[in-house]
């Protein structure tokens, strides 16, 4: 049952029954007969009389069904993904060193210098706080 069909209603059923009560009570017993979710967003707006309520009603739902309509004419693209598959890290055969020994450069630390090196002076084994060429620059 819509909205506006359940307004007419409650309004043929009210006259039937002659019963004479207050605003609030009416627009109470109203809200109640209401769908939740419309109930629930109509006792978050201002009203004063059953008559804001029953608009109120009507624009939620207008509202509700604009918002349904325009998710539901939005479908997501189908995309097809492949499965994750793990591949070994190629490896590139190094070439032989036979004259360039010696002179490579060192890119691990020994580990005894745990990686310690001077920004200053730029040697390993030490922090700047410790270097010793910081004491020949403060003398």
């Amino acid at each position: 049952m819509g909205v506006e069909e359940y307004i007419r209603e409650f309004k043929q059923l009210q006259i039937k029954s002659g019963l004479e009560e207050e605003t609030k009570h009416t627009m109470a017993k109203f809200l109640r007969g209401l769908n939740p979710n419309i109930a629930e967003k109509v006792e978050l707006q201002p009203y004063w009389s059953f008559k804001d309520v029953c608009k109120l009603a009507i624009k939620v739902k207008k509202h509700s069904k604009n918002k349904r309509s325009f998710l539901g004419s939005y479908s997501l693209p189908n995309i097809q993904t492949k499965p994750y598959v793990q591949s070994k890290p190629r490896v590139i055969p190094r070439e032989e060193k036979s004259q360039d020994k010696g002179k490579d450069i060192i890119k691990e630390f020994p580990k005894k210098l745990d990686g310690k090196r001077c920004f200053k002076c730029h040697r390993y084994g030490y922090f700047h706080a410790n270097c010793p060429n910081r004491i020949a620059e403060i003398d």
